[in-house]
This record gives structure tokens, C-alpha cells and sequence, in this order.
């Protein structure tokens, strides 16, 4: 089971930029669609800061564990 992550992010406002991604994705196909979606540099952070896997949904994604 995933740890939680010290850096803390709104679930609603990560899914109002990556909220059209189809799951799963993978990190950079997040990271992308955050880019084009403008997001806020503390959205794009925090999915640059994720381990560099698979998301099955944007739970799996706000859930994970800090990057090592």
C-alpha cells in the first residue's frame, strides 16, 4: 500500500488540468496534459515530483508515494 506524499495538492484542482487524461496514463502523458492545460507551476511541481510509473486514476496519482 502507497504512502502517503508529503507535498499535498487539492484533488479538484489537479483534475481540472489532467481531468481529460484516459487512465491509466502514464507520468508524462500527465505531465503533458497539465502543460497544455496552463496549469499553475505548483500542479505541474507536484506531478514532476511523482515516481515516473503508471496511474490507474487521479486518486492513484494524489495517493502515491514520495519520490525517492
Amino acid at each position: 500500500m502507497a504512502q502517503p506524499r508529503d507535498d499535498k495538492i487539492n484533488t479538484a484542482e489537479l483534475e481540472r488540468y489532467i481531468g481529460e487524461v484516459n487512465f491509466p496514463a502514464t507520468k508524462i502523458t500527465i505531465l503533458g496534459q497539465a502543460q497544455r492545460k496552463h496549469a499553475p507551476q505548483e500542479v505541474i511541481d507536484y506531478i514532476q515530483n511523482s515516481p515516473n510509473r503508471t496511474y490507474h486514476n487521479i486518486f492513484d496519482l494524489t495517493a502515491g508515494a514520495p519520490p525517492g
